[in-house]
């Protein structure tokens, strides 16, 4: 039997296909399972509990994947029930929010979470530049397993902090921190990336967003729980989140971002479950793209079209745009120029 808890509370336990929910009111909003106990119903909750677990671990296509579940003498798992059977091994923790998967009821939320258990920087030189390493304490969990995402990145705790350093290009780096700088001039809630070094390599350096207390829910999965409420995506964001998601819309247009896929935005959560905020704005190493790119958030628009409904509905005629490299301020302004924005730079 699998137990799936939020911090120490049990929220629902499955075994074999059957299910027995406790806390319907904590259940992930991407994790939509049923009671009933035929076969069709048990076969059904098996693959929907294994895709959602399979989502917990990294992706193969993330660079140097392969070395790392090399290095935790980990199975490279392609089918969901393969990555499940990875994900379950490491408790399907992540930093993402406050739940996991346990078949001990011994274990307690403070004795494993990552946000208190971090393997500090052993993995770094196998996530951030493929380095072969033999590690000794295996069973050590590391959140390195877990961040989704194609670029080479690694956690390292900094006091306090949990910092991701994700390593890229210099010209993508700087456009992931320039972007980030745009967005926080033009008033969105984002991440904040800086630029650094870890050894030889050029990483954009970013805050985790979240804690114990305060979880993330991609669009993805927040989408499972939409369709059950008969809402789309835009009618919710619009209804609740109106100036934040418009300012998502209009940024990704300024700086060209074309990766704004339903992994990467998403909304904030409680610890009673209750959805607080848009999340943070983050991921803006795929900024920079010329051309009118077809929007990944409004429905049947380009990215200009949204651009432009947002500026109306904000009542928007000028924005300051920060000093940054020349090129990219320039690819800005033409951007903002070209749908009746007056740019000014600090």
């Amino acid at each position: 039997m699998h137990i799936l808890m939020l911090k120490d509370i049990a929220v629902m336990a499955i075994k074999d296909g059957v299910v027995q929910i406790f806390r319907p009111d904590l259940m992930p909003y991407g994790l939509v399972l049923e009671e009933e106990q035929d076969l069709d119903t048990r076969v059904n909750n098996i693959a929907v509990f294994n895709n959602w677990c399979s989502k917990r671990i990294l992706s193969l296509d993330r660079k140097y994947a392969k070395q790392i579940l090399n290095t935790l003498e980990l199975p490279q798992a392609i089918t969901d029930a393969d990555r499940t059977k990875v994900a379950l091994s490491y408790l399907c923790l992540s930093l993402q929010d406050a739940y996991w998967i346990t078949d001990n009821q011994t274990l307690s939320w403070k004795s494993v979470n990552l946000f208190q258990n971090h393997l500090s920087s052993v993995l770094v030189p196998v996530s951030l530049k493929g380095k072969s390493i033999t590690l000794q304490n295996k069973h050590l969990i590391s959140p390195d397993i877990s961040t989704q995402g194609v670029a080479a990145k690694a956690w390292i705790k900094n006091g306090n902090n949990l910092l991701l350093y994700k390593g890229n290009t210099i010209e993508k780096v700087q456009g992931e921190v320039y972007a980030s700088k745009i967005a926080e001039a033009i008033g969105a809630n984002c991440v904040k990336y800086e630029q650094g070094v870890w050894e030889d390599a050029v990483v954009s350096i970013s805050k985790c967003f979240t804690t114990q207390d305060i979880g993330f829910v991609p669009m993805s999965d927040l989408q499972v729980w939409l369709v059950n409420q008969d809402t789309s995506i835009d009618e919710f964001c619009l209804q609740h989140f109106k100036r934040e998601y418009l300012l998502l819309n209009l940024i990704d247009y300024l700086i060209g971002n074309y990766d704004r896929h339903l992994g990467n935005w998403g909304v904030l959560v409680d610890e009673r479950n209750s959805i607080v905020s848009l999340a943070p704005l983050f991921d803006f190493d795929n900024a920079f793209k010329e051309g009118d790119l077809v929007s990944l958030t409004r429905t049947h628009a380009t990215q200009r079209e949204a651009a432009i409904e947002a500026i109306e509905l904000l009542e928007l005629c000028d924005i300051v745009i920060p000093f940054g490299p020349t090129e990219l301020m320039s690819f800005v302004t033409k951007k903002a120029e070209a749908v009746g924005l007056n740019v000014s730079k600090r």
